[in-house]
Order: C-alpha cells, then structure tokens, then sequence
C-alpha cells in the first residue's frame, strides 16, 4: 500500500496560459479559456488519494503561440519528477496543431526515421 501524504502542484505559463484538452482529437487550441497559473493540493486524508497528476493542456505562450502539452507530476521514492510526456508548438502562430507530417522538411524528416 502506497503511504499517503498531502501535496501540492502549481504549473505556470507566465504571460500566457493553459487550457485543459478536452479529446484526445482537439487538435485546434480554443481563443479563450486559458489560466496563467495551474495549481492543486491532494490532501492525505482525500477519499481519492492520489501520488500523480497527469494533464494534457493547450498552451498560449506570452508572444501569442499556440501548443500543446502533455506532462505527468509523480511520486519517487523521496521526491516528486516532472515529465513532458509531449510538446508541440505552432511557429506560425495559428491555433492548429495537429501534426502533418508533409509540413516537416525533409531533413527533419530522415532525422526522425532513423
């Protein structure tokens, strides 16, 4: 049995923000809706405990690019690990970020496949 114990995250995008992604197929980021400053506390006495967050957020970046991310906060043995588990940002600045592999130059392209 996993030893409970209270905790607390705060995930930020200053200048920006993040916005949960609903679907795992929202690929196109909303306008509106993002929060600056993500954060929690998991009480140990919570009903549903848990050692890890997981999230997959839309992100708006202070010079007005869109992304998306997908991170997880979890329990080590003495200490918490952040992971991105997947980053993507649109350079072009529009709200769609669904990967099309056609758009990626070709270098990139034989980098990726080997």
């Amino acid at each position: 049995m996993q030893q409970r114990f209270s905790w607390w995250y705060r995930i930020s995008v200053p200048s920006g923000g993040l916005a949960r992604r609903a679907h795992e197929f929202d690929f196109v980021a909303p306008e509106s809706g993002y929060v600056e400053v993500l954060e929690g506390r998991i009480n140990a006495t919570d009903g549903d405990w848990r050692g890890a967050f997981n999230g997959d957020y839309f992100i708006r970046l202070s010079n007005g690019s869109f992304g998306r991310v997908a991170f997880s906060v979890s329990r080590g043995r003495d200490s918490f690990s952040f992971r991105i588990d997947h980053a993507a940002i649109n350079p072009a600045g529009r709200r769609n970020l669904e990967y099309d592999p056609k758009s990626v130059p070709p270098f990139v392209r034989a980098t990726q496949s080997r």
